[in-house]
């Protein structure tokens, strides 16, 4: 189903003039593609498990954008800063605990570099609104969601005295074409549907005036970012481009066919869109291949093959005490994309005999799935044969390492246990359509079937081989380096 809106939305980029649609002046296809896209990605894939924002109060409402209005005050009057800055965007979702320090897993490993190079790293943290953080970097982050507040009230109230000028002229023939393929509604009102659209393209429009605030006082030679297609990264994205400012994405999972961010855009405006980033930085050559077969038609982006920092981190790291637990335990690594676990892999446990060690990990945006993991052992009485804690918390690539196989439905952890060498299990059609090359080069296996005894019988039959895990990985320090000297005689 998945693939299925996929190959729609991309159908009808084909089919309609969308890289005309604008604005208040700025193309904006590519935010209503994915603003469908993920509205079908959450009511209708990532379901089980689900936690409802509370309404606010009208009261509660009017303090927040005061509390923003003084932060916004603040940030106005704040002299530009001294030094060489490169900025790098974040969320909570990217970041783990390191040595007792909360620190961003993609960008801690290229402080070092950037720092050599004379500059220091600026995070700009969506997120998290709280200075309680306890960060590797506690003077170099910005929590933009402080300023967010006020220059949405802002926003709202120059658009009622000035109405922005909105070019879609097929909207709803699209609309139509999509819910007559598709088995749900999208939800707003006949009349509306303009409305709709727009409601997260405001939203892109109301991080821009703070983040272009930041842009004035820090100077930023560079940006690095992680999700492109972030709100807040798109707004980014289109102030850097119009100030020759290089952005660079760098990979932080799956870039495969079945992610609508990273297939077939097809319809470019002439000079390209602004919501992109110039550069994306992919772990490997299936990523880089896939994404090229779009990107090349824009001359606008380029595509490094930089690795994964993270994983070249841990794995060049001395981690003794992480080395003493996986002692005598033949690890099954299980990570999560959806925010529950169907019980046929639950039941896959139970059969499984006491040598395994199943390491369930959520994926970061569904931490809440963890208590309802926790009574579904319960019920299936497998508490002993799994982990959940130490699953959650270990780096990822250190439990890949230590791990005799890898189970997973679509996760860019595959991408990541290619990477080391250890076996994945693919245990769902859009992660084999995803993954396929892996699959011809005997790094993974498609295993489609939710018979628990067979699931079984192949994991207590599989011989892993070690050797590949000896191999080296790509050096990010001279990649990332190379890039700061070009952007730095580019300014």
């Amino acid at each position: 189903m998945r693939k299925k809106l996929v190959n729609i939305l991309n159908d009808i980029e084909k089919k309609y003039p969308v890289n005309q649609w604008t604005y208040n002046g700025i193309y904006v296809w590519p935010i209503i593609k994915l603003q469908i896209y993920f509205y079908y990605l959450h009511n209708f894939i990532e379901k089980g498990v689900s936690s409802k924002s509370q309404q606010k109060s009208k009261a509660k409402r009017i303090n927040e954008i005061f509390v923003s209005l003084i932060q916004v005050i603040r940030l106005l009057v704040k002299p530009k800063v001294k030094g060489k800055w490169i900025v790098g965007t974040e969320s909570e979702n990217y970041k783990t605990i390191w040595n007792n320090t909360k620190i961003n897993k993609f960008y801690h490993p290229l402080e070092t570099p950037i720092n050599q190079e004379g500059f220091q790293l600026l995070y700009l943290n969506w997120s998290s609104t709280s200075k309680n953080n306890k960060s590797s970097s506690p003077k170099g982050i910005l929590f933009m969601n402080q300023y967010y507040p006020f220059f949405r009230f802002w926003n709202k109230l120059k658009s009622f005295f000035k109405k922005p000028k909105v070019f879609f002229p097929e909207y709803k023939s699209i609309i139509e074409e999509i819910e007559s393929e598709m088995p749900f509604k999208l939800q707003f009102s006949k009349g509306n549907e303009k409305k709709y659209l727009c409601h997260n393209i405001e939203r892109v429009f109301s991080y821009s005036t703070s983040i272009k605030l930041v842009l004035q006082k820090y100077r930023p030679e560079l940006i690095l970012e992680l999700c492109y297609y972030n709100l807040a990264n798109l707004s980014l994205n289109i102030l850097a481009n119009e100030s020759n400012i290089p952005v660079i994405e760098i990979q932080h999972g799956s870039l495969g066919p079945s992610h609508l961010g990273y297939t077939g855009w097809s319809n470019f405006p002439k000079n390209g869109y602004n919501l992109f980033p110039n550069k994306i930085w992919c772990w490997d050559t299936l990523s880089y291949d896939h994404i090229n077969t779009w990107a090349s038609k824009n001359s606008n982006i380029e595509l490094i093959i930089g690795g994964n920092t993270w994983v070249t981190y841990i794995k060049n790291s001395k981690l003794k005490d992480l080395d003493r637990f996986f002692e005598k335990k033949t690890i099954i690594l299980y990570t999560m994309q959806r925010n529950y676990i169907e019980d046929y892999i639950y039941e896959t446990i139970k059969l499984s005999s006491e040598k395994y060690l199943w390491m369930l990990r959520a994926h970061p945006r569904h931490l809440e799935s963890i208590e309802e993991i926790k009574r579904k052992a319960a019920q299936y009485k497998i508490e002993n044969k799994i982990e959940l804690d130490k699953a959650q918390k270990m780096p990822l690539p250190a439990i890949l390492i230590n791990s005799y196989l890898h189970l997973s439905e679509f996760s860019g952890s595959i991408i990541e246990a290619a990477t080391i060498g250890t076996h994945s299990i693919i245990l769902n059609q859009d992660g084999v359509d995803s993954y396929s090359s892996y699959i011809d080069e005997g790094k993974a296996t498609a295993f489609l079937s939710k018979n628990p005894e067979k699931l079984f019988h192949f994991i207590n039959n599989f011989v892993s081989d070690t050797s590949i895990k000896d191999k080296k990985l790509i050096n990010y320090n001279n990649i990332i380096k190379n890039i700061i000297k070009t952007s730095s005689s580019v300014s």
